[in-house]
């Protein structure tokens, strides 16, 4: 299985957090947003500092 190399960014501008999520396929903003919620969940109330950035790798357009 290859990594996904398409980056797809999204920012949180009240919070001064940058996403980076690597995915398989640009993705469209409502997935980019399931993929941040999913990512911030599995953190159980972590939540990034503010300033920081995250990367996060998605499984998403992998079998397309």
């Amino acid at each position: 299985m290859t990594s996904p190399t398409f980056l797809n960014v999204l920012r949180d501008p009240t919070r001064d957090i940058t996403y980076r999520v690597l995915a398989y396929r640009a993705l469209t903003h409502s997935e980019l947003r399931v993929a941040v919620a999913l990512y911030l969940r599995s953190r159980k109330n972590k939540q990034p500092k503010a300033g920081s950035t995250v990367e996060i790798v998605s499984v998403i357009g992998f079998d397309e």
